[in-house]
Order: C-alpha cells, then sequence, then structure tokens
C-alpha cells in the first residue's frame, strides 16, 4: 500500500514540478508578447501624431493667455 501512494506521490511532484516549468516558459513569452504589442501600439501611435513646425524669429504666431 505504501509503495502505492509513494509512487502515486512521485507522479504527483512530477506533475507539479512540470507544470511550474512550463508556467515559467508561458509567463515569460506573454510578457514578450505584450511588450511587442505595446510597442507596435506606440508606434502607430506617434505615427498618427501632427508634426510640430519650427518657428523662426520673424515669424507670426498667435499667441493665447488662459487664465
Amino acid at each position: 500500500m505504501f509503495a502505492q501512494e509513494e509512487v502515486l506521490e512521485g507522479t504527483f511532484l512530477q506533475r507539479l514540478f512540470k507544470l511550474i516549468e512550463i508556467l515559467s516558459e508561458t509567463r515569460n513569452d506573454t510578457i514578450k508578447r505584450v511588450e511587442k504589442t505595446q510597442e507596435s501600439a506606440k508606434i502607430r501611435h506617434d505615427h498618427n501624431l501632427p508634426t510640430i513646425e519650427e518657428i523662426k524669429r520673424g515669424d507670426q504666431v498667435l499667441v493665447y493667455e488662459a487664465f
């Protein structure tokens, strides 16, 4: 009876360690995927920003005072 319980306990521990290993790998893959997706979103966002025009001395500009 004890031998069977030891075998079950051994297989349970093996399965537990395998799941921990898989979880770690999956977590790392997910982190990489999220970082890649965020970088793509940032590039799209930055691409859609309006360009800023440089002003030079003598250019006419609208001055707005917000109180």
